[in-house]
């Protein structure tokens, strides 16, 4: 079996929980190429990515030219292959539009497609407007395959705000299967016009050996505090760097560590020295998965203050929330999207409202003075991890769902129902 794997930037430091999944299927026997629109950086990405020669799995449809001529340069000799190969398949993507999808991207995703010379068993795109890129790729032609797409956050509220209902039509229509990543975005998926009887709640897994529980941490005198994401609007590090001031009050031994970078640093940095928190407030930049293991040893809370953002963009159920959980490091987060299906309050972890400030610094402020309680939601949290979010169990789910969907293949009379096989998945509805 061969698995066709289309995503937006490849590797990229901030989803790795896409290469981890694509280790977890090529471990099962199964044939995989990565049509990447763009080129992530290599310099200190997963080791695993060297380990299984990602690289070499790696089509990138998008020449790594600036100027437009070279461009059309760089992409003339594979459109001649491809008029050569399909010339029908050419003429449509070139003449393809679609809501949120820009043509020259497409038509450079279908040209590295029909230019792989390869038949795949299934066609899997993460993220909603990828899995657009697939559907189009089935009706000009490029591609004939079965088509999974895996909804994250984004995909399902703002790009909707931003582009309409409209524009998933077609994935709606061809697509087998809809991978929700949460239960709040699967609730989702049916108003944005994915039929119900073929979305599935499969959420993303943790490798709990890499992530093995920490042994408890001794009292070092400060507490410290981290968050990890990008400098966006969803992941809420205002309100996580107001609330850490405020806890300070209480707890003037808290540290905060916070984990990665973005467009919003400067923002970030502004409010730092506007509420004089430089010497506990520090912005680390980004960390590859040995440096972050490496931080949780030394970490006592994983704060987690995530918002909708004014777009209507959410998170799903954050990946770092897991990787905490299953070393041992507690939670506190907002109630937000998918965070509430994995942190359970009083008994996982503690959460506070969107924006809620104060509700997060009293929950800092109780879990740093607690040593206790840290330890009760130390062994529950790694309980939770093991029982619904080992990335074995939810990869071997995965590889049954893509070996029943090459036996059903394109028959759309066997497709109606997506309950029949797939597996371990919790249906959606």
């Amino acid at each position: 079996m061969r698995v066709a794997f289309v995503v937006d930037k490849f590797p990229n430091i901030s989803e790795t929980f896409v290469l981890d999944e694509i280790v977890g299927i090529i471990r099962r026997g199964i044939e995989v190429d990565i049509f990447a629109l763009e080129r992530g950086t290599e310099a200190d990405v997963h080791p695993a990515y060297r380990e299984f020669r990602l690289r070499e799995r790696t089509i990138y449809c998008v020449p790594n030219v600036q100027s437009r001529l070279g461009r059309l340069l760089a992409a003339l000799p594979s459109t001649l292959l491809m008029l050569a190969r399909n010339p029908k398949a050419l003429v449509k993507a070139a003449t393809t539009r679609r809501a949120g999808i820009q043509a020259r991207t497409f038509v450079s995703l279908a040209r590295a497609f029909v230019n792989a010379g390869r038949t795949y068993d299934v066609i899997h795109a993460h993220f909603g407007p990828n899995g657009v890129r697939a559907a189009a790729l089935r009706s000009a032609g490029a591609v004939r395959a079965p088509i999974v797409t895996t909804f994250h956050g984004y995909d399902a509220t703002s790009f909707i705000v931003k582009h309409g209902v409209s524009a998933y039509r077609e994935l709606a229509s061809l697509g087998e299967c809809f991978i929700a990543v949460s239960e709040s975005i699967a609730r989702a998926l049916p108003s944005i016009g994915m039929p119900r009887e073929r979305t599935v709640i499969k959420p993303l897994g943790v490798d709990c050996e890499q992530f093995s529980l920490l042994p408890p941490r001794p009292d070092r005198g400060a507490i410290r505090i981290m968050s990890v994401g990008r400098f966006v609007e969803k992941k809420g590090l205002e309100y996580g760097i107001r609330a850490v001031t405020e806890a300070r009050r209480s707890c003037p031994n808290i540290v905060y560590d916070i984990v990665g970078d973005g467009m919003l640093r400067p923002q970030l940095e502004a409010l730092i020295a506007e509420l004089h928190a430089e010497s506990f407030v520090h912005l680390l930049g980004y960390k590859n998965q040995a440096e972050l293991r490496g931080l949780l040893d030394r970490t006592d809370i994983m704060l987690v203050p995530s918002v909708t953002a004014a777009d209507g963009d959410q998170e799903s159920m954050p990946i770092v929330v897991k990787e905490a959980m299953a070393s041992g490091v507690p939670v506190v987060a907002s109630r937000h999207a998918g965070i509430g299906e994995i942190v359970a309050h009083g008994v996982t972890g503690l959460l506070a409202d969107e924006r809620d400030v104060r509700g997060l610094a009293e929950c800092l402020v109780l879990l740093a003075q607690d040593a206790r309680l840290r330890e009760r939601f130390r062994a529950t949290g790694r309980e939770t991890i093991e029982a619904r979010f080992d990335n074995e169990c939810l990869i071997d789910d995965l590889a049954r769902l893509y070996r029943q969907m090459c036996e059903r293949g394109l028959d759309s009379n066997r497709r109606a129902d997506a309950r029949e096989w797939i597996g371990n998945a919790t249906h959606a509805g």
